[in-house]
């Protein structure tokens, strides 16, 4: 695996990437932040599913498998709330055209 180092300027706004020993980035930290985590293979996921719907850190989900079930209930939560919303609507055009009248 290549040697990888990140160099923080004083204030911490700037960050220089090293990898085995060559300037490889350079720029504001969250952008070489980002080129470290991609060049090591890290699959970066951006929902809050980890969370598990609360909001403490001991809260947090264990293990992918807990992620996973949590998305699972929430996507069938999201569904059933759809579908419901479906028929309210296809009720409401309905009586608009005079179907339910």
């Amino acid at each position: 695996m290549a040697a990888i180092q990140a160099h923080y300027s004083d204030d911490k706004s700037t960050i220089a990437l090293y990898v085995d020993g060559v300037l490889k980035t350079i720029g504001p930290q969250p952008e070489v932040l980002n080129s470290a985590i991609q060049m090591l293979g890290i699959k970066q996921i951006f929902d809050d599913d980890f969370m598990l719907g609360q909001g403490t850190y001991t809260g947090a989900a264990k293990t992918l498998d807990e992620i996973r079930a949590f998305k699972a209930q929430s996507n069938a939560a999201e569904a059933t709330r759809l579908r419901e919303e479906a028929q309210v609507l296809m009720r409401r055009a309905d009586e608009l055209e005079g179907k339910n009248l």
